[in-house]
């Protein structure tokens, strides 16, 4: 572990090399490989393949790493070999490193007990043929499997921090060098440092490390392709300068915690189910006056062809238990759990012989929504997302499920206030991707409208909103969209 973090330590101080730039900024090169299965009862035969895609999935997702093809992988190991390397020594690890460029090997495998799956992985340095960090998650159930091996890949991620740059300051906000497709997203936090003297090996005059100093922690709140921008959250007397180095900020313990906790399936989850089930109100608008949010949806399931698919059919089932959950939820009465409960089985079944659909984890949205799961809601609609770039109905329910969240939270804190704008900021991005597809000026309308509304009630912008709601008039003179946005408007 401690070569590795020398190693990062050493390409940190390389980047205070005056040719580094932002477009010269080069994602980590790593090798993900097929886990092995032990055991037997698996729901598929190609279980190890899947959490390796899984694993796969989330590391590409997060923008920073590139992994190797598998193809490449074929070539190198030879389909049998996949997903081996205890047979590997030092030299071959090290060879394998080379033919491929890469940084580290993850493997790891896939064990099958009585009543739970176990998953193990191991990061492998290429240079040392060691194993820098192993994990090790259980679950009872596959959905809940694949949610644990995306932690799995958090904690991963921790070993490979981003770093880059502080390039310009004003006032109580900073931007750095690192944008969209260096991996940034809203929310992450960042240390800014400056670095001090270097360390020495007292006989040999060897370099072993740089002192670093931090001047305090940042977030960032403006993601764009190349560069972000963020609020100071601390600082040490004003000593965040223009030129001093940041380096990412993993949030681990109480998110990964809480989201860990329904993986077993226990009673616990019955808990937390009921803690958030104060927020009623959200599903009796979409009966109201929010058809609008609801039908685009539900009509834009088909886009994939014209008729509808098995997977479509199988889980159009699932449709009149999410009416009888809402219906029953609204009434305060305790019992819609057991629905809840029942929908997530019956989709666990569609899961296990559909596991790359974009319909599925769409409809594991919709459930979750139901359930006041928003974090869940969201990770299925990426999900989804990720395997349909063009699923226009996810985006839509993205931005209604953020939407209408956001609106319930209450305003009495600062962290409220963060919360409410960054899922505002999601709302938008998903209104404005969804509009930016549709052809239908009617529905692009809508979503014009609705992008107002997130805009006046979730980031307190009201000039936004109004050049907005001023579109949906202009694009659709005639449509429900521009009679409520005209209203807005008065």
């Amino acid at each position: 572990m401690k070569r590795f973090v020398l190693l990062f330590s050493v390409l940190a101080f390389s980047t205070l090399l005056p040719c580094t730039a932002t477009a010269d900024f080069k994602r980590t090169k790593v090798a993900v490989l097929d886990f092995q299965l032990k055991g037997k009862g698996y729901d598929t035969p190609d279980m190890g393949k899947i959490v390796s895609e899984w694993l796969i999935t989330s590391l590409v997702k997060d923008g920073r790493f590139e992994v190797v093809d598998r193809g490449l992988l074929k070539k190198t190991f030879g389909e049998k070999n996949l997903g081996m390397t205890e047979f590997m020594d030092k030299s071959c690890v090290a060879k394998f490193g080379e033919l491929l460029g890469v940084k580290a090997i993850i493997s790891g495998s896939v064990m099958k007990f009585q009543d739970f799956t176990v998953v193990n992985a191991r990061i492998i340095d290429v240079e040392s043929a060691s194993i820098i960090i192993a994990e090790r998650v259980k679950s009872t159930t596959t959905i809940q499997l694949e949610e644990l091996v995306e932690q799995m890949a958090e904690k991963i991620i921790k070993v490979f921090p981003l770093t880059g740059y502080i390039v310009f300051r004003d006032n109580n906000r900073v931007t750095i060098d690192l944008g969209r497709r260096a991996g940034v997203k809203s929310g992450m936090q960042f240390i800014a440092y400056r670095e001090g003297d270097l360390i020495k090996h007292p006989k040999t005059g060897e370099v072993l490390d740089v002192k670093t100093i931090q001047t305090g922690v940042l977030e960032i709140d403006i993601v764009k392709e190349k560069t972000s921008e963020g609020i100071i959250l601390k600082e040490n007397k004003g000593e965040i300068e223009y030129g001093q180095l940041v380096k990412s900020v993993i949030k681990s313990t109480e998110p990964t915690r809480k989201y860990s906790q329904p993986a077993v399936r226990e009673k616990p989850e019955k808990k937390s189910i009921s803690k958030h089930s104060q927020p009623v109100v959200r599903e009796k608008p979409e009966k109201k006056s929010i058809s609008n949010h609801s039908q685009p949806a539900v009509r834009e399931k088909p886009e994939a062809g014209e008729r509808k698919s098995d997977v479509e059919c199988k889980l159009s089932k699932i449709d009149p238990i999410l009416k009888e959950i809402k219906t029953i939820k609204a009434t305060g009465n305790v019992q819609w759990e057991i629905k809840y409960k029942q929908a997530l089985q019956k989709l666990k079944t569609i899961y296990a012989r559909y596991p790359s659909s974009p319909f599925v984890f769409y409809y594991y949205a919709k459930v979750y929504a139901v359930a006041d799961e928003v974090r869940r809601a969201n990770k299925c609609l990426e999900k989804a997302l990720y395997y349909n770039p063009k699923y226009k109905a996810a985006l839509m329910l993205k931005g209604d499920i953020n939407y209408n969240f956001g609106k319930k939270i209450a305003l009495t804190s600062f962290r409220g206030k963060a919360k409410r704008n960054k899922l505002g900021i999601i709302a938008q991005q998903a209104y404005e991707a969804a509009a930016n597809m549709e052809q239908d000026n009617n529905l692009k309308a809508m979503l014009y409208f609705k992008l107002g509304n997130v805009y006046a009630e979730l980031s307190d912008l009201n000039e936004k909103a109004k050049q907005y709601w001023r579109k949906a008039v202009s694009i659709a003179p005639q449509s429900e969209a521009a009679q409520l946005a005209d209203k807005k408007l008065k």
